[in-house]
């Protein structure tokens, strides 16, 4: 079971923020100390820590005091002081506390759960810059590179070695794809802005982001299995605890509240001061707490088996995922290694040998290999990231 004490490493660890020599867990390390969710969700759980404690106390005693007239006066006046405190048998309070133990585990392990979407929400971030930043450093080449064939372009032309549409063509091809570069300079600011959003509008301290940082990240949490330390699972299992508490808890409904008493009564000069005692009688409907409480029992029980399938299921179907990406990844990057096409088209349209317009047809084909490259490894991230995206504090805090 985990303890209330997670709580307290949690915030050391936040607020220690080391220099790990891995700027993506640096950055992470950074969110998770500014983050206003999981602030305002720590706060949340000391109010709900607070209240539960509130309700292991009896309810407050009345007081009440009285002052009669006589009529006719003679008769005199009658006072009256009662003073009396309810309180429920003594198994309930035992029973509401272990509830309350149980219920402060799980206020904890519901706190380590949003720390991970807020780790998993930075981490899908960063993961699309690093990508990102590969498109970029590729598009830097190409648009060399179609820079270069539009200045040749320009000196055949002046030779009259290349027609006006050749011209033209090498020409709305720079332009494209200098519009792509600043639609990633664009794309690049937005997810920094989303990035400073989880830093609570503060500023992020990072400069780049390479995937290399990412598979250091990664391999701490290698091998663990889908519902291994996960706090997806662990809240169903303590909702089945919590329920199993709540039938204990609703079954003292059937003892009877004790209330005691001080009531006093005053005739002019005669006067009688004693105590009262009394219980109360569970007749109406307290079975039915108990009925209700097994319910929720075997409720639980169904969704706890219901979410270690689907938890099962997800981190099975991703990491299928990952080995496909991986796997079109490696025989992409093999592909354009082993690629000479390429080459040998680039000394052709130099050498005369085809035209400008069938060097710029054939061009995009290769461009279109290096792209599902990216996407491909891209993809794989993503997976690894989905697949252990309830084991990202483990791995942030390591």
């Amino acid at each position: 079971m985990r303890k209330r004490g997670t709580i307290l490493l949690i915030v050391l660890c936040l607020g220690a923020i080391s220099m790990a020599q891995n700027p993506i867990k640096d950055l992470t390390r950074e969110i998770l100390s500014n983050n206003l969710v999981l602030q305002a969700l720590e706060i949340e759980n000391q109010v709900k820590l607070l209240q539960d404690k509130g309700e292991l106390y009896p309810d407050d005693p009345e007081i009440s005091y009285a002052h009669l007239w006589g009529s006719p006066a003679i008769i005199g006046n009658k006072t009256g002081l009662n003073a009396n405190q309810r309180i429920k048998f003594p198994t309930y309070y035992s029973k509401k506390k272990k509830r309350n133990e149980l219920s402060a585990d799980q206020y904890t392990t519901q706190l380590e759960l949003e720390i991970n979407h807020v780790i998993f929400d930075a981490l899908d971030i960063m993961i699309d810059l690093a990508s990102l930043s590969k498109r970029k450093a590729m598009l830097t080449d190409r648009l060399t590179r179609v820079q270069q064939i539009h200045d040749m372009a320009e000196r055949k032309f002046q030779l009259g070695e290349a027609n006006k549409i050749e011209l033209e063509k090498a020409k709305l091809l720079t332009d494209t794809y200098r519009q792509d570069f600043l639609l990633l300079e664009s794309e690049e600011r937005i997810l920094y802005l989303h990035l400073q959003r989880l830093n609570a509008d503060k500023a992020v301290s990072v400069q780049s982001l390479e995937y290399e940082d990412l598979a250091t990240l990664f391999s701490s949490v290698n091998g663990k299995q889908a519902l291994e330390g996960n706090p997806v699972v662990e809240i169903a299992e303590m909702n089945t605890l919590l329920a199993e508490a709540d039938i204990k808890l609703a079954k003292t409904n059937l003892l009877p509240d004790v209330i005691v008493g001080y009531t006093s009564e005053a005739i002019n000069d005669e006067k009688l001061a004693g105590i009262q005692m009394g219980i109360s009688i569970p007749l109406w409907g307290k079975s039915n707490l108990i009925n209700r409480a097994k319910l929720k029992k075997d409720l639980s029980d169904k969704n706890l088996a219901l979410t270690n399938q689907l938890v099962q299921n997800d981190w099975d179907r991703y990491d299928e995922m990952a080995k496909q990406s991986k796997e079109i990844k490696n025989n992409l990057e093999a592909s354009l290694n082993s690629m000479k096409s390429k080459y040998l088209l680039e000394k052709s349209w130099e050498l005369g040998e085809i035209s400008l317009l069938d060097y710029l047809k054939e061009l995009p084909f290769f461009y279109s290999v290096e792209d599902r490259t990216v996407e491909a490894e891209l993809q794989y991230h993503k997976s690894i990231l989905n697949k252990n995206q309830h084991h990202l504090l483990e791995m942030i805090m390591n």
